[in-house]
């Protein structure tokens, strides 16, 4: 009598565990979160500016006059990049590009960012106001080139870069 009582004690404490295991993984499964996420498209658009006078032809020690800055045409504020590189290669050796290092910031990506949201219809101070020749070029090495902006922007209230 005994060992029966002990199996049916048994078999109840297995089927309690097993009942109990079962509402428990109904409870995890049957709970229910909601979250909403608020999604919101802004209205961001860049004009790159740039004042150039065209030199004709290079020469060593010239200075270039090239004032390139970023206009916000868009309805929201907005964080600003721009990427600058050579047309050619071989340029970079001679030609050299002062940045504005107050306003801007270049970071490991290679991009110049300026450093507070530009507001709708505002403008960046100039990421650089002129390209210098070097004075130790032959004329032989000058080449003609151009050099190429690339700017991007986000919503400012989206974040950051």
């Amino acid at each position: 009598m005994e060992k029966k009582l002990l199996i049916v004690l048994i078999a109840l404490l297995l089927n309690l565990t097993c009942f109990g295991g079962v509402l428990f993984v109904s409870a995890y499964l049957v709970s229910d979160d909601k979250i909403i996420n608020s999604v919101t498209v802004g209205n961001a658009a860049l004009d790159i500016n740039e004042e150039f006078d065209d030199p004709g032809h290079l020469q060593p020690g010239m200075i270039i006059t090239k004032k390139v800055h970023i206009k916000n045409k868009g309805l929201s504020p907005c964080m600003v990049r721009v990427m600058t590189a050579f047309s050619d290669g071989n340029a970079q050796k001679y030609a050299k590009i002062t940045y504005d290092t107050e306003n801007w910031e270049c970071r490991e990506d290679g991009y110049w960012y300026f450093n507070k949201p530009l507001k709708p219809g505002e403008e960046t101070s100039n990421l650089f106001e002129h390209v210098e020749i070097a004075e130790n070029v032959s004329e032989a090495d000058l080449k003609g080139f151009e050099i190429i902006v690339y700017s991007e922007c986000v919503d400012s209230k989206s974040g950051r870069f």
